[in-house]
């Protein structure tokens, strides 16, 4: 299907990556979007979190490479550091230090900024592609399809709409207006908050590039990690769980990473020179607007992006997702006829992206007990006391710690979990546990 022209609402990664992938297929994609798009790697209002750590990791790595051939090379212009996450971190789960080993599990920490900024350059270099300040009030539909969208009291013509304003979608209110049902939501929430800030490298730290430290439900609320960016610098980020809010003064955040179950990122950072204030953040619940579950949908009107799922961002699942519904998107529209009952085809296809990354970070979060939205059942139970006795192998076997971070990393499915070899070592060591 060839499309006349496409509308994306908002130039975030979400919106960004929605253009790279249809632009094969479109003969005009507008980007509309309301900030002020800077011309360098600088933060913007419109992403709230945009001064705290953004993992992309190794699936959405790939993703985006095959979305924007070269992006990788470009990127590493400026962020020069590759980081394997087993053999170049101290890593630790629940249970403590896990070994360290090489892996495939290969990503390239930097800043949310200059990340958008690499990608908003390739994208706005592609033919069909434009860029306009605008903010969209609302979408034109007749006879159950998009005519375009509203800006400013005048219409944008438009065949598809891509709604990637991310946590500003208005699409469910939307549809209320069109006389149609709103999603239902699913919600799930830890009261995770987190608190970043940038420091110089300190010389002489060859150890290490990276540090990733776990908390532990349901006695340590306290995680953190640590990764190299660009212009020399460290990105420092602490995260507490349960209402254990990282402080955002001075001697409060030290005091914090003091608290981690190591001191090693205490250590590293209490001489180190900071670049940045301490800036926090606590909006970081799970939300599931399940639009796959609607019967009726206007044909030409798709979301993506935390519009349709946001994540605990600890977990850094969020772009990944965002890449994947694109690639989604673009294989219906590339082996479609029409328009027509598109978005439920869609939206369906986006459950396949979000499923495995929502049952891995809701399953992590609802194991404190102060969780919002969580399982309490047996089925529930028996699964945290599983994941607890995988946990405690970790440190002595680097098989399952890189089964466990290649599932973070989107890599494999959490149905891996239940193989039956690791479920024998699952097992074996409750056994042991129950005889000591």
């Amino acid at each position: 299907m060839r499309i006349a022209h496409v509308a994306v609402i908002g130039a975030g990664i979400g919106g960004l990556l929605a253009a790279a992938a249809l632009a094969p297929h479109a003969d005009e994609i507008t980007l509309l979007e309301a900030d002020d798009l800077p011309d360098g790697p600088v933060g913007r209002v419109g992403v709230p979190q945009g001064s705290h750590s953004h993992v992309l990791l190794a699936r959405g790595r790939r993703a985006f490479e095959e979305l924007l051939p070269g992006f990788d090379a470009a990127l590493a212009a400026h962020a020069r550091d590759e980081v394997d996450w087993t053999g170049d971190c101290h890593v630790f789960s629940g249970a403590g230090r896990v070994p360290r080993f090489s892996s495939t599990l290969v990503t390239r920490p930097c800043t949310r900024p200059l990340l958008e900024w690499c990608v908003r350059e390739r994208v706005l270099a592609l033919a069909n592609v434009k860029v306009q300040k605008a903010k969209v009030t609302g979408v034109h539909v007749e006879d159950g399809a998009v005519r375009g969208v509203a800006i400013a009291g005048d219409a944008h013509a438009a065949d598809l709409v891509v709604d990637a304003a991310g946590r500003r979608s208005r699409t469910a209110e939307w549809l209320v207006g069109m006389g149609l049902l709103a999603p239902a939501e699913q919600v799930v929430d830890a009261h995770l908050g987190y608190a970043t800030r940038l420091f110089e490298r300190a010389p002489g730290m060859r150890d290490f590039k990276g540090l990733v430290i776990s908390s532990r439900p349901p006695s340590n609320p306290r995680a953190a990690a640590l990764w190299p960016i660009e212009n020399d610098q460290w990105l420092v980020t602490l995260a507490g769980t349960a209402g254990t809010y990282p402080p955002t003064d001075e001697a409060g955040f030290l005091a914090f990473a003091k608290e981690l179950q190591s001191e090693i990122l205490f250590d590293t950072i209490r001489t180190a020179t900071p670049t940045t204030k301490i800036h926090g953040f606590r909006n970081t619940e799970n939300r599931w607007h399940r639009y796959d579950r609607l019967e009726t949908l206007p044909d030409g009107l798709v979301v993506i992006g935390d519009g349709v799922c946001t994540f605990n961002p600890v977990y850094g699942q969020g772009m990944t997702v965002a890449a994947l519904e694109a690639q989604a998107l673009a294989r219906l529209v590339e082996t479609r006829a029409s328009l027509r009952g598109l978005p439920r085809a869609y939206f369906r296809a986006a459950v396949r992206a979000i499923e495995p990354a929502w049952l891995l970070a809701t399953s992590e979060d609802s194991r404190w007990p102060q969780t919002v939205g969580s399982a309490r059942g047996f089925g529930a139970r028996a699964q945290y006391w599983y994941i607890d006795r995988l946990m405690e192998l970790t440190p002595t076997s680097p098989k399952l710690v890189e089964l466990f971070l290649s599932i973070v990393h989107m890599v494999r499915s959490p149905n891996a979990f239940a193989r039956p070899d690791v479920a024998a070592q699952v097992l074996t060591r409750a056994a042991i546990g129950a005889r000591t």
